[in-house]
């Protein structure tokens, strides 16, 4: 009896590790897309990882986008603060067990920090929710 529940329980322990994995390395795939069209102020590879609808707040304005108008938003911004460099600063996952990244995104004249909200869909995640908030207005150098 004790032996069924041992064999149990590392079943479970097992299969735990292996979802969490693939939740990795899922997660890491998207967040490495989502680095790379930051970085190059790529708006049709970042709306490939927005859901239908997407929320994006920069500074104090929120608004909420289909993945079309979402596009365009995201171009204006591109072009308005083209990025010098993006950087991660954290990832987790949050109490409801939806991924979530921060991180800082930084122009030639400003400096934003950036949090974005992934949902999981079907094998991948996909961006919920992107707030830049502005750090400061001096932005940093290329080096």
């Amino acid at each position: 009896m004790i032996a069924n529940v041992l064999k149990s329980v590392v079943f479970v322990f097992l299969c735990s590790l292996l979802i969490t994995g693939c939740v990795a390395n899922a997660e890491t795939e998207v967040t490495q897309r989502i680095r790379q069209a930051l970085t190059q102020g790529n708006h049709r590879l970042l709306a490939s990882q927005f859901t239908n609808k997407v929320t994006i707040k920069v500074n104090n304005e929120t608004f909420q986008y289909s993945k079309t108008q979402a596009t365009f938003v995201m171009r204006s911004f591109f072009r308005a603060n083209p990025a010098i460099r993006f950087e991660y600063l954290h990832q987790g996952i949050m109490k409801s067990g939806r991924p979530y990244t921060l991180g800082i995104y930084r122009t030639p004249s400003q400096t934003y920090s950036l949090a974005l909200l992934l949902v999981p869909y079907n094998k991948d995640f996909l961006i919920e929710k992107m707030v830049f908030s502005e750090i400061n207005g001096k932005g940093i150098s290329s080096k």
